[in-house]
């Protein structure tokens, strides 16, 4: 049953992603990327640098692929120019989101990290879920009961 989970999960992703490609207009590079089970299952064994929770899957092309284990809360995230979609691989975790962070500081071109959000919604995500993070909410994930908390990140372009 939680084969039948994940699958589904990740037939979502792609449904997502692929309605996000194809609305970009013409002149879209319209070729499948595909991750397989290997290297996605490769990418949260593999050897990770030290302090580092996130692992790329494959090659960035118009998205970026991230394995990532969290054992540690995150820090507050803000991104301008992206849409995070997140499917819940084991584990679970607390994830805030709201739109006034206080104490964050810039580290790149339409990047903020650190702070605390002000007045954050909580939800809780289990293995299964998936959440589509719209650009310019703050957010972070908090794992539960100090256990290991695996996700599979794709980053898309935000519109506009």
């Amino acid at each position: 049953m939680g084969k039948l989970i994940m699958r589904s999960v990740l037939c979502a992703a792609a449904m997502v992603l692929g309605v996000v490609a194809h609305a970009a207009g013409p002149g879209t590079r319209l070729a499948p990327t595909v991750l397989t089970r290997g290297a996605i299952a490769h990418a949260f064994t593999a050897p990770h640098r030290p302090g580092h929770t996130a692992l790329a899957i494959a090659p960035a092309d118009t998205f970026r692929y991230w394995a990532v284990t969290r054992r540690t809360p995150g820090s507050v995230e803000v991104h301008r120019d992206w849409v995070d979609v997140t499917c819940v691989r084991a584990g679970s975790a607390t994830l805030e989101t709201g739109t006034t962070v206080k104490g964050d500081w810039k580290t790149g071109r339409g990047e903020w990290r650190g702070g605390r959000i002000l007045h954050p919604r909580i939800r809780i995500l289990r293995a299964g879920d998936m959440v589509v993070i719209p650009a310019g909410l703050a957010h972070r994930f908090v794992p539960r009961h100090g256990k290991a908390f695996e996700y599979i990140t794709i980053k898309v372009p935000a519109a506009g």
